[in-house]
């Protein structure tokens, strides 16, 4: 993400468009997708009750919109790199097959590989089903274990049961988000959901922004100044501070 954002910086000094914010969103909600993923975790490690649960699905509901906010506004900044101007932003997305094609057309085979692949598509399922229960019936029921007070699942609705399920099974494991079958019902553990839900989105989406072509952004023949490829140096973490902690182990 730092040379991608860095190019979202030095290429809005020309093109005086929006592109330095949507880089600043993305960052922005990927911050704010890691206090929502902390916020189920305090609660989680608490005795549950009634109060936790409606935190918990709060911060639930909340991380799945920055989520998936995110990875739109990446299809915004392909959309600009790429130059595409079809389909309309309104329908500018990587779970839109017109979209993909029109990456596809244009350059992005890189890109256009990674978000059609099955892990990415796995992915987006067990992101945007969850995601879109924000448009309809919301996910509330819980289920408490009254031997492990400290341990609660939510009732999964039957609408979305065999999605989850499918796509977490291809991905790696139901258990590896959560999910438990108990006969006819599906339940999931928030907090477990919620840490493989931002361990994946984030490796996809820097995989997204090494994959995009940049140099798009910029206009053609353009002497693109340096950017920047890593993080700064930790003042107090310094590199050489790093290793004299090493030393004593």
């Amino acid at each position: 993400m730092w040379k991608y954002f860095s190019a979202c910086v030095k290429a809005d000094e020309i093109r005086g468009d929006n592109i330095l914010q949507l880089g600043q969103s993305i960052l922005m909600r990927c911050i704010r997708s890691i206090e929502a993923r902390d916020a189920i975790g305090s609660k989680f490690y608490t005795h549950q009750n009634n109060d936790t649960h409606r935190a918990i699905m709060y911060h639930f509901d909340y991380l799945t919109l920055l989520l998936a906010g995110a990875f739109d506004t990446q299809a915004l900044v392909a959309r600009h790199a790429y130059k595409i101007n079809r389909p309309s932003e309104r329908n500018t997305s990587f779970r839109k097959p017109e979209f993909n094609k029109a990456l596809a057309t244009n350059g992005a085979e890189k890109l256009y590989k990674i978000i059609t692949s099955d892990p990415f598509r796995n992915l987006m399922i067990l992101l945007f089903e969850l995601r879109n229960t924000i448009h309809s019936d919301a996910m509330q029921n819980f289920i408490s274990n009254i031997a492990k007070p400290e341990e609660a699942f939510v009732r999964v609705l039957s609408k979305h049961r065999d999605l989850l399920w499918n796509a977490a099974e291809r991905y790696n494991s139901a258990e590896r988000w959560g999910l438990v079958q108990f006969h006819d019902d599906m339940r999931l553990e928030p907090y477990t959901y919620a840490v493989a839900l931002v361990d994946e989105s984030f490796n996809f989406i820097d995989e997204i922004a090494s994959a995009t072509d940049i140099t798009g952004l910029f206009p053609d023949d353009y002497n693109i100044p340096p950017l920047i490829e890593r993080a700064p140096e930790d003042d107090i973490f310094n590199e050489n501070i790093r290793r004299r902690l090493a030393i004593l182990g």
